[in-house]
């Protein structure tokens, strides 16, 4: 396996896979800008058997070539983040990444930016455009790590939003000055439990 430190390049990013040792190439220095989008595909992405596989460009969290120049970022925690993919190897990515998915989530959720890279830029976000001075595995995986925290709160959120919308009518009764209980009330169909 390779260790971050070991993937540094301007515009490209080098590493070996430890099985056959060759190497591996992401040619983005023809590219103004690589677009990034984190996708949350299930509750937890099984990383094991993705690391035994070899193909890793970086670990912790893995980076994995997709497509034909591009990579992924995969993160534990049900999200990817992919580098520089159209919307077919997107799509070739992630039926190759079913097997590896536990409690997929139907919700489409995205998040989306564009890279872009130059050795004087100062490193920040402007608009839409994330500034860096260098493309290297670590810079990779921050960016990855920021995109998918922000996603899967985002998703966090919603989800516990629709469940105390939910749960209103049912604390509502219990204030309110109702002389019937709320769990003579309908409450299982509310909750979606038995009460």
């Amino acid at each position: 396996m390779i260790s971050p430190a070991d993937i540094t390049a301007q515009t490209d990013i080098t590493a070996q896979n430890s099985e056959s040792q060759t190497p591996i190439t992401l040619d983005w220095a023809s590219k103004a800008t690589i677009p990034v989008r984190a996708r949350i595909i299930g509750e937890r992405i099984w990383l094991k058997d993705l690391e035994r596989s070899g193909a890793l460009l970086a670990t912790n969290p893995p980076v994995v070539q997709a497509g034909v120049s591009g990579c992924a970022v995969i993160l534990r925690y049900g999200v990817i983040v992919i580098f520089n993919l159209d919307d077919a190897e997107e799509s070739e990515f992630l039926k190759t990444l079913q097997p590896h998915v536990r409690e997929p989530i139907d919700a489409v959720m995205v998040e989306e930016l564009l890279m872009a890279f130059r050795a004087s830029a100062k490193e920040r976000l402007e608009g839409n455009v994330l500034w860096l001075q260098d493309c290297t595995a670590e810079r990779l995986q921050i960016v990855a790590e920021a995109l998918g925290k922000s996603l899967v709160l985002d998703y966090y959120e919603k989800e516990v939003s629709s469940l105390f919308s939910r749960i209103k009518p049912f604390a509502t009764a219990i204030q309110g000055k109702n002389s019937r209980s709320p769990r003579k009330k309908n409450c299982s169909a509310t909750l979606a439990v038995p009460c």
